[in-house]
């Protein structure tokens, strides 16, 4: 297994959970939440690991197989994991959603504001919206293959090493 992936999956879960508990979300959304976030990228074995490490450019087939990552990951937990694991299952496929539409794969729109309902706390997609924010947090101030995290969001704002 790709380390950097581990390391990736491992902080977006921590992530999660922790902002699960400032929220607050109860204990069976939270566990929900962060086996979820632990398995968002479970996709990415469906691409290949010169694909998912290259730098630069890819191909528009690289890419295509990289966008199609969340809709093969929840396919892969719906036939290998219970329906009881609805949330989880759920954060692989929506965590690269944005609240503008622009995200991917279904393009969905969000209501991004501070203030909700006791119900819509519960909710299964507005749970689903704290791994999206967890992921992309990691995205942003990790180093990856095609880009380097703002020096701001590096762990002590380190330079690049």
């Amino acid at each position: 297994a790709d380390p950097f992936q581990i390391d990736h999956s491992i902080n977006v879960a921590a992530e999660s959970i922790a902002l699960a508990f400032q929220i607050p979300v109860s204990g069976q959304r939270r566990t929900e939440l962060g086996l979820g976030a632990l398995l968002h990228d479970i996709g990415m074995v469906f691409v290949s690991s010169q694909t998912a490490a290259k730098e630069g450019t890819l191909t528009v087939a690289e890419m295509s197989r990289i966008l199609a990552h969340p809709r093969l990951g929840y396919a892969l937990l719906q036939i290998s994991s219970s329906s009881v694991w609805f949330i989880s299952n759920h954060v692989a496929l929506q965590h690269h959603e944005l609240q503008d539409g622009q995200g991917y794969p279904c393009g969905l729109f969000g209501t991004n504001r501070i203030a909700r309902s006791e119900q819509e706390m519960f909710d299964p997609e507005r749970i689903v919206q704290i791994a999206a924010i967890a992921a992309t947090f990691e995205a942003l101030s990790t180093d990856r293959p095609r880009c380097a995290a703002p020096v701001a969001l590096r762990p002590w704002g380190c330079a690049a090493s």
